[in-house]
């Protein structure tokens, strides 16, 4: 059985007090193609920025095991690479570092895939997810 990967791409936008938005954009490598799956949502806690962006990350893996569930794939076949242009959001999935109860369910998500990598990606390079979580958190924020 072929190991298959899954990279995701994460961000958040937040300010104090008003919430946040969270945001991933995943490409799933199979044995012949690729698909990608993206979403994002708010969250009405108030998290510091180094929380939200780690947040975004549970966010993801929570979406991407229900995603991969709903469409026929076996999750323990992947491999998962987190991006994010976060130092510290790298470090704590790497279990560097250990923040909070984020990092606990994290940890808890990343039991059900194969392998696990992390690495920080400069922010040019994550324009895209970037716009998506702060679309959302602008967009409730102004509901509110």
């Amino acid at each position: 059985m072929s190991q298959r990967k899954v990279i995701i791409r994460t961000d958040a936008s937040t300010r104090e007090g008003e919430g946040c938005g969270v945001a991933f954009k995943s490409k799933i490598y199979l044995t012949n193609n690729m698909m990608e799956y993206e979403s994002s949502d708010f969250v009405e806690k108030n998290l510091k920025t180094t929380d939200a962006e780690t947040f975004a990350v549970l966010f993801a893996l929570k979406e991407m095991k229900q995603y991969l569930k709903e469409n026929g794939m076996t999750i323990a076949n992947y491999s998962v690479e987190i991006e994010s242009d976060c130092d510290d959001t790298v470090n704590r999935v790497r279990g560097i570092k250990e923040g909070n109860d984020i990092d606990k369910f994290i940890n808890h998500y990343l039991t059900f895939y194969h392998d696990v990598k992390a690495r920080w990606i400069p922010r040019s390079a994550n324009t895209h997810v970037d716009a998506m979580a702060k679309s959302i958190f602008t967009r409730m924020v102004d509901e509110q």
